[in-house]
């Protein structure tokens, strides 16, 4: 194992130090991502099931909203609570400040702390994600009319929010390492739940269906745009920041 996925392994261990806030975050996480599953089939799929002529592409496009909504749930819920607390703790047990005085690169650090807590809210969102998916398409949805997936469905709902997230955790972390871990959360906080529920309601009213090329489009876009703000801060990463940002 390299001295980079070392480091990645030890930040992942620190955030989940606290076994409290994990519990908290997981349970939080999976209460949301029932009450939006729940919410989804009784006022959408259901009634469209129970209809004389259900609509394929309505009810495609709300099975791909709760895949999308619960990731965000689980996405949201992981950069929030593991960015700032384990980050003021790293920096005031100068946990930072010894890797920093290794062979490691103030950008290799940068991408270890990212991936820390990137790495485990894509396996959880995931997980979470294809549990619901695959509920709602077992028992209520192939009954009736058999077994709902597309192509555009998985990508919009198992890929392309998880590369926004990866792209906002890098910037994330280009704030909370080189100046307040409490700034950096700030900015998950904002533009993470922002740009999802943007999404969600215009896939809700049916003007960007989540089955289609267009969702993923918008997504993406927002995807380019925060990678543009990491390549235009990310020469901020330096050691000389993060040991000023230390103190």
């Amino acid at each position: 194992m390299s001295l980079t996925s070392t480091v990645v392994v030890t930040f992942i261990k620190n955030n989940y130090r606290s076994k409290s806030a994990t519990i908290v975050s997981l349970l939080l996480a999976l209460i949301f991502s029932v009450i939006l599953t729940i919410l989804g089939m009784s006022f959408f799929i259901l009634p469209q099931l129970d209809s004389a002529a259900p609509d394929i592409d309505k009810i495609t496009n709300i099975l791909g909203l709760i895949v999308y909504s619960t990731c965000l749930c689980c996405l949201g819920m992981n950069i929030n609570t593991f960015t700032a607390k384990p980050l003021i703790i790293e920096k005031s047990g100068k946990t930072l400040e010894a890797l920093m005085a290794t062979s490691l690169t103030a950008k290799q650090i940068w991408i270890a702390r990212s991936l820390a807590v990137f790495i485990p809210g894509f396996v959880i969102s995931e997980v979470v994600s294809l549990i619901s998916f695959l509920i709602i398409n077992v028992f209520f949805i192939g009954p009736k009319i058999g077994f709902l997936i597309s192509p555009w469905m998985v990508f919009n709902g198992f890929f392309v929010l998880q590369l926004m997230y990866f792209a906002l955790n890098l910037l994330v972390h280009i704030v909370a390492l080189t100046g307040n871990p409490i700034s950096g959360n700030a900015i998950a906080q904002t533009t993470f739940p922002v740009i999802g529920s943007l999404m969600i309601n215009l896939g809700v009213r049916y003007i960007w269906s989540t089955n289609s090329w267009i969702f993923a489009l918008m997504n993406l876009i927002c995807f380019v745009a925060i990678i543009f703000l990491v390549f235009i801060f990310q020469p901020l990463v330096t050691k000389e920041n993060i040991t000023i940002s230390n103190k």
